[in-house]
């Protein structure tokens, strides 16, 4: 063999074990520091999480001797009930709840009339079902049960709404 043949031999044999290197050694390297970077990022964003998490338990102590220094409940507000059972009977038929508005509030002189509506899609027969339970718990009176067929304009699928009106009299 001729010195300048051997030559390139051993240039082409020399990039050949330069893109083999790359290839085993030096590819998984960059991988392995991507990878590396990438878990220290949620690693950093799971010790925010914990101290976020501990600010807001300590806000949320904070808030409580607040309320009870003013004889304040959330669970005693007979909202935070009605709320409570229409979560609970919309999940155990299946159903969804599509608003709870704020209660209407009517004044007289001798007495206060508050109306909470809310509106909850279903099945027919989960919604009446519901409705019974809520007869049967004597929340307040029924005054208005609402059915309405509606149709979702981008899925063109069919579903069934129900707006309840509930009214509670207080002295």
């Amino acid at each position: 063999m001729k010195l300048s043949l051997k030559n390139k031999v051993l240039i082409v044999g020399f990039l050949i074990l330069i893109i083999v290197i790359y290839k085993f050694t030096i590819a998984k390297t960059i991988e392995t520091k991507k990878v590396v970077s990438k878990l220290k990022s949620e690693q950093e964003t799971l010790n925010n999480i914990s101290t976020t998490i501990y600010q807001l338990q300590t806000e949320e102590k904070t808030l409580d001797t607040i309320l009870n220094n003013y004889n304040l409940s959330i669970d005693n507000s007979f909202q935070q009930s009605l709320l409570k059972s229409i979560t609970s009977f919309a999940n155990k038929y299946h159903l969804q709840i599509l608003a709870f508005n704020k209660p209407h509030e009517l004044k007289t002189t001798i007495t206060k009339l508050k109306t909470y509506s809310f509106e909850v899609r279903g099945d027919f027969i989960s919604i009446l079902k519901m409705i019974n339970e809520l007869e049967q718990l004597q929340l307040g009176k029924l005054i208005s049960i609402d059915f309405e067929k509606k149709t979702n304009v981008t899925t063109r699928a069919k579903f069934l709404s129900c707006k309840i009106l509930l009214q509670k009299m207080g002295g």
